[in-house]
């Protein structure tokens, strides 16, 4: 029948042989496309079969069938092919309708239940119904009752066609699977594109008008305090619809000094915050409202007591009931309202309290919480303005809803009893009661037009026990509001409800218009986070606290398998991840084992190359020190270049807390001076930049050596060709690494490939400061020997321990000691052992190995803090000449012993505190590099003799500078020194300085030897003693400044009479005037000069170094070429200019003494202010030096003593001689 309907339509009238052939050559078939292509393979069948016959009858008259009545072949040709392009096009039509998506409206009916499928009803059999019913009914005229109908088959609901149909949401099913194929007129389906828009608009005045025409829908009429229809609607208006505002002009925003325009009363009208948008207030004003909007008053309390007891007025009473709407939460509890409107009774507000048997509780659920939602009678109902709307924040009024809880007391054999005749005790549970008003039933529901107000409630309602309650009326508006969003809302809801039955929470109060607004947010999205459907609960406190109550989540009905569940995975866990730390724990050890041997491995490869390395380059060193040594006479007599470098290669550790190691390292300018033989040419590498004044300085100053032979003045030469100074291009590469000046050039590829080609073809060494061991790398680098030890033979010999050997083996006198100490008991016992010996020390020396300059020394007051020292003299005494022996020392030692550690601890101090701050850190530094312990000389006044020794290649010995030490800061720190030496007799201290100079020869040590010496006057027999106490190999800073003297003056030192003589200038000539010549004194050829390299003053800093030898000479500061004395300035650094070198030469010791303190008087007075004083050790220096000039003075006058006795002495033994001739002769005579 569908097929006859359809041929019906789309194919001409046919003969019925025709009909009867295609009935018979076709089957049914069950859906319209394979009718479709059955049909079209039949008719090309029947097209064949008579083009077949017609051919074979060969017919001229075009007919088939022969007579006047057959059918002609061409009209039968044209009526098949339009039948195949009617298919062919209506296929395409059928095709495309199919593909279409339509929207379903779901039913308004409250009481008509839905089922609910798992797929889509209806199925595809039924949907091909109705596309054949569509296709069937194609011609017919549209209906609007056939436009949206309700099909027997499937569930009752109601279909709305749309222009543009949404698709179905995720996880919601649509109940009305079939889609309704329609063909209409464009002027049908703009009649229902206008029919749809009233429907989707809820604020249309056609919109009731419509769903009650097309669906049956009646709403109620709900009368409007506003008109929302306007005249002049249907109209646009273009252009702006509001008078423009006054606005601050540009020229008050530019120049904000100018008066403002003035403000007009529609300005006012706007309000303040309009005006201060437009500018005409300032942003920055303050703004003071007259008569303020906040009044402040005080808040009433009450007790609870007078609240319960209070009685409400009808009024507060109708007010109160006009916030709340009815809400049941649980249909098993019915209320006296329910009961007398199915009764037709007078409607009550006290609820019914079904009568259950009593339950016995557990102390834990003796109290258990109600929510009420109506206060009792007589008990005040919390109220917000304006008709108990609140604010929400956003934007909507919400109606306030009062909670009370109360508690409910339950014991053994009373049933419980309520303390509100609103109040109900549910078994384990929380109930909510409503309150039915006395005179207004339910509220109808609101149509679309009336979506503010029904906004305005938040479209409460509750779940309970993670269900919710779908038959209540608040539940029904909530669905009937949002009808055309339910897929997303319900499966955004049903998230919730599975949250809160997994903590099978009591009662949850949810926000209808939150929950819709997120489930909007996430319609195509997955699901909200558990914070975010949390937020849509109203009561979220009592939700979190018991969601947060310790097992809740296991109190629901498979609360025990989710438990078993938790236990087995956390035990799972528990076993898996033991395993897997385990595992993890052996991998680390085998990974760690591997990596050992791999560094082991490689780190021994290292070590070899590292061996093989050294090795080769000290065979490279020996190689050109034997060159050097047999070449050294022949290099002396002619050209050669000397690379001066002034290293401090200590040890890292020393290194790092020096406060500035390139300030260290400059302080040998002086190293230019050995310019002074014509056949040298220097490289000065400076360990810091060199600015263009001070190349000048040097410059000048080394060109005054032809002037100083002469005595004139203008008779100077440019020094600049002979000497070069080169500063490592690595210099700011490393500023935190405190690296020595050698490792600085080594790392300096550009400053090594300058050197090499400045010597390049000429002969040349390299005379270091402190030997580093990347002197060997560097020598290698350039090829050039060095005058110095090997690394290995310095680190033995240059420390405490090491020179102590070398003073032994020399066989000079040295202090008591005690050396290579490494622990705290070898100390303490070494210590206690020398304190028993030598009784008469009184101060003890704590000396580190590599340190330098006095920095690791700790001084140590035995005798003064010994509690048996006195019976150990008494021990002393008692055995005399047999102390000496050990078995005499043996009770001393041990009592000495016991109190030892505790003087240690408590009276030794580091005489350096800038190094060692506490005992403790310099307990450390010592016991971890070794050191000494020495005795100090008892005598009251020492003097620090300083010789500078120069062993060659060839093995000659020669002392190049002698002087006496001048120590200012501590008497371990020594700030300069005096040239030569007056402390001891030269004869004696040669001796010395030989046997050492020998033994360190003998050692293997070539190069600058410096050795310190301490004299004074033994206390015991009045001898004046001589120890050997330090000894360093390096270039010295007095051999720096000796060399300088001897270059400025042209002196020579002579170390065996230690003198330093000069000889007159060649153009001194002795005056005409006789007063002159009487005024003028002999020329002496002694000099005496003081040295220093370690003056500092923080002010020199602000000034240049022009400005400061402006000042200098202004105040007769300066040195005199024709008397070859005065002062003569060093300088150190070109950019600090903290820290300068002076030295003075003068024909007397005290005269250059009280030079050098006059002129760091007058340069403190000259740089400082009385508000600026500067941080300074000239006061240091200058009270030292007085107290040397006051011993001086002293002496002189011993001296002179001594020597008026000795003249009385022999004045009187010559009288006596006389008396004794003049008595022979007159015996003679008689």
């Amino acid at each position: 029948m569908e097929l006859e309907q359809y041929r019906e339509r789309v194919m001409p009238p046919m003969p019925m042989s025709l009909a009867g052939g295609m009935q018979s050559g076709r089957q049914q078939t069950s859906t319209p496309g394979e009718v479709l292509i059955k049909v079209q393979e039949d008719l090309k069948q029947l097209k064949e079969r008579l083009l077949l016959t017609a051919n074979i009858q060969g017919s001229g008259s075009g007919s088939f069938g022969g007579g006047h009545g057959g059918l002609d072949i061409s009209t039968l040709e044209n009526a098949i092919s339009n039948t195949e392009m009617a298919i062919m096009r209506h296929g395409e039509e059928l095709v495309g309708y199919r593909n279409q998506q339509l929207t379903t409206l779901p039913t308004l009916d409250p009481n008509l239940h839905m089922p609910q499928f798992d797929q889509p009803f209806p199925d595809k059999l039924y949907r091909d119904k109705l596309t054949q019913e569509a296709l069937g009914h194609r011609n017919t005229p549209m209906d609007k009752s056939r436009a949206l109908t309700s099909y027997e088959e499937g569930p009752k609901m109601v279909k709305l066609l749309t222009k543009r149909p949404m698709a179905p949401k995720s996880g919601v099913h649509d109940l009305m699977g079939a889609k309704q194929v329609s063909f209409e007129s464009p002027g049908i389906k703009m009649q229902h594109d206008q029919e749809a828009i009233k429907i989707l608009d809820p604020t249309h005045p056609e919109n009731r008008e419509t769903l009650h025409a097309m669906y049956g829908i009646s709403l109620p009429l709900i009368v409007q305090e506003k008109d929302y229809v306007h005249a002049g609607m249907d109209r646009i208006h273009k252009g702006s619809n509001i008078e423009p505002a006054t606005v601050l002009p540009r020229v008050n925003r530019i120049y904000p000094q100018l008066n403002p325009p003035g403000i007009s009363e529609d300005d006012l009208n706007r309000g303040l915050l309009s005006l201060i948008e437009r500018g005409l207030i300032p942003p920055a004003a303050e703004i003071t409202i007259e008569p303020s909007p906040i009044r402040q008053s005080r808040a009433p309390l009450h007790r609870i007591g007078e609240l319960r007891n209070r009685k409400h007025t009808p009024e507060e009473t109708k007010k109160a009931d006009s916030t709340l709407t009815g809400v049941k939460l649980d249909p098993n509890i019915k209320t006296e309202s329910d009961l007398c409107s199915e009764k037709g009774e007078r409607v009550t507000s006290k609820p019914i309290n079904p009568k259950r048997p009593a339950k016995l509780l557990r102390p834990s659920q003796q109290k258990v919480s109600s929510l009420q939602l109506e206060p009792p009678s007589g008990e005040p109902t919390t109220r917000t303005p304006k008709g108990n709307l609140a604010n929400d924040g956003s934007g909507r009024k919400k109606e306030s809803m009062v909670l009370n809880p109360t508690v409910i007391e339950a014991s053994e054999g009373n049933t419980p009893t309520t303390t509100g005749p609103t109040e109900r005790r549910l078994e384990g549970e929380m109930a909510l009661v409503p309150r039915v008003p006395n005179s207004h039933p339910y509220p109808p529901p609101v149509t679309p037009h009336s979506a503010e107000h029904l906004r305005s409630l938040d479209h409460r309602f509750a779940i309970q026990l993670g269900k919710s309650k779908t038959s209540s009326p608040e539940y029904g508006a909530f669905k009937q509001h949002y009808c055309l969003n339910w897929g997303s809302i319900i499966r955004t809801l049903g998230d919730l409800e599975a949250l809160l039955s997994k903590f099978k929470i009591t009662v949850a109060l949810v926000n209808g218009d939150k929950l819709a607004d997120l489930a909007m947010k996430y319609e195509l999205e997955t699901s909200p986070s558990r914070d975010e459907l949390l937020s849509v609960v109203v009561n979220l406190d009592t939700v979190m606290n018991e969601m947060n109550t310790p097992g809740q989540r296991f109190k629901t009905s498979q609360g025990k398998h989710q438990a078993a569940t938790l236990i087995q995975s956390m035990w799972r866990m528990h076993v898996k991840r033991s395993a897997y730390l385990h595992y993890r724990k052996q991998k680390w050890a085998a990974g760690m084992i591997a990596i050992s041997w791999i560094m082991n491995a490689k780190l021994s490869k290292i070590r070899k190359q590292l061996v093989n390395t050294n090795r080769s380059l000290i065979d490279s060193y020996r190689l050109r020190m034997k060159l050097l040594s047999s070449t050294w006479d022949e290099m002396k007599a002619n050209q050669r270049i000397i690379i001066h470098i002034p290293s401090l290669g200590h040890s890292a550790r020393v290194r790092y807390t020096l406060e500035d190691m390139a300030l260290e390292q400059s302080r040998q300018m002086g190293r230019l001076c050995d310019l002074a033989d014509p056949n040298v040419k220097i490289i000065y590498i400076s360990p810091v930049p060199v600015s263009e004044e001070f190349q000048q300085y040097f410059s000048k100053l080394l060109g005054l050596k032809p002037a100083v032979l002469s005595g004139d003045v203008e008779h100077q030469t440019q020094m600049d060709e002979r000497f070069t100074i080169i500063v490592p291009d690595a210099l700011e590469s490393f500023p935190n690494h405190s690296m020595c000046l050698t490792s600085l050039i080594k790392y300096s590829p550009l400053t090594v490939k300058r050197i090499q080609n400045l010597v390049a073809g000429n002969s040349a060494y390299i005379v270091p400061g402190v030997i580093h061991r990347d002197e060997l790398h560097l020598s290698d680098l350039l090829d050039v020997p060095v005058l110095g030890p090997e690394p290995d033979v310095a680190n033995s010999y240059a420390t405490k321990s090491g020179l102590k050997r070398i003073f032994v083996a020399a066989k000079v006198d040295q202090p008591p000691c005690e050396f290579d100490i490494h622990s705290l008991d070898q100390l303490t016992e070494s210590l206690a052992q020398l304190v028993t010996e030598h009784l008469d020390n009184k101060l003890w020396l704590l000396k580190i190995d590599d340190e330098f300059n006095g920095r690791g020394i700790a001084v140590c007051p035995v005798n003064e803090h010994l509690k048996c020292f006195q019976w150990a003299k008494k021990q002393q005494m008692r055995y005399g000449d047999k102390w000496n022996k050990k078995w005499a020392h043996e009770p001393a030692f041990q009592k000495i012993l016991e109190e030892i550690p505790e003087i240690l601890a408590t009276h030794t101090k580091p005489a350096n505190t800038d190094a060692y701050p506490t005992w403790e850190k310099f307990l450390d530094a010592f016991l971890e590099k070794g050191g000494v312990i020495e005795a100090y000389p008892s005598s009251e006044n020492t003097t620090a003799i300083r010789v500078d020794v120069l062993i060659e290649p060839t093995g000659t010995i020669q002392i190049v500078s002698q002087g006496d030490q001048i120590h200012a800061e501590t008497q371990f720190s020594c700030w300069g020194t005096t040239v030569p030496q007056c402390s001891i007799e030269s004869k004696q201290l040669n001796e010395a300085t030989m046997k050492i100079a020998e033994t360190c020869k003998n050692y293997a040590i070539i190069g600058y030897v410096t050795i310190d010496f301490v004299t004074f006057i033994d206390p015991v027999n009045d001898m004046q003693q001589l120890w050997a106490i330090d000894l360093n190999l390096g270039f010295s800073d007095q051999l720096s400044l000796t060399n300088l003297t001897k270059y400025v003056s042209n002196a020579v030192f002579d170390p065996d009479n230690s003198l330093l003589t000069v000889s007159a200038p060649p153009n001194r000539v002795a005056s005409k005037h006789r007063r002159r010549r009487r005024e003028e004194k002999e020329f002496s050829p002694n000099r005496y000069a003081v040295l220093s390299t370690r003056l500092f003053h923080s002010n020199m800093s602000v000034i240049h170094y022009s400005v400061f030898f402006q000042m200098c000479r202004a105040q007769g500061i300066g040195y005199d070429l024709k008397e070859r004395q005065g002062c003569v300035f060093t300088l150190l650094d070109s950019y600090s200019r903290q820290s300068v070198g002076m030295l003075c030469l003068h024909e007397q010791l005290p005269s250059a003494l009280a030079t050098f303190a006059r002129n760091l008087h007058v340069l403190h007075h000259e740089l400082s202010s009385p508000a600026m004083q500067g941080h300074t050790n000239f006061h240091a220096v200058i009270k030292d030096i007085e107290e040397i000039l006051g011993v001086a003075v002293v002496n002189e006058e011993l001296q002179k003593q001594i020597v008026d006795k000795d003249e009385k002495t022999a004045n009187k033994a010559e009288d006596l001689k006389k008396a004794d001739a003049n008595k022979a002769v007159s015996i003679q005579e008689k």
